[in-house]
């Protein structure tokens, strides 16, 4: 099983890898096409568990790649029609890319020093107050309150 793991880790990271060397294409659906860099781009966002299964997976990947090429189709024709530009939709679009700004930087700064993703996930604790940060939650003694 262990060997599995690696196996998948190994072959996201060649998809990765050769995402970001070669950018050919992957796919193409009408005038929207997959590009290598752009599913690279789009796995970097998935989770380690995510990017595993799909690495493991052919037909999740194929199936990731169909989405992605759907999802341009559509953003395309938007576009073309001016959907974008939109009055309505302006405060929504600047709403979520403000979003997107503040989620980043709030997990960036919440991050303790030396933290890593491949251990368990971040527990708050709260102690005199303050919020602190551990990987395994509070200290031996800490009551947590």
């Amino acid at each position: 099983m262990n060997n599995i793991v690696r196996a998948a880790s190994l072959l996201a990271g060649l998809l990765l890898a050769t995402a970001a060397s070669a950018d050919g294409v992957l796919g193409k659906m009408g005038d929207a096409e997959l590009h290598n860099s752009e599913l690279a781009a789009v796995l970097e966002t998935q989770p380690v568990d995510a990017r595993r299964q799909l690495g493991s997976d052919p037909a999740a990947l194929e199936r990731l790649v169909r989405s992605e090429l759907m999802r341009k189709a559509v953003l395309n024709e938007a576009r073309q029609k001016g959907w974008d530009k939109r009055p309505e939709l302006q405060p929504l679009i600047e709403r979520a890319r403000d979003q997107v700004v503040v989620s980043s930087f709030v997990a960036n700064i919440a991050k303790p020093p030396g933290f890593s993703t491949s251990n368990a996930p971040p527990v708050l604790t709260f102690h005199s107050g303050a919020v602190q940060f551990s990987q395994f939650g509070p200290e031996k003694g800490d009551s947590g309150s």
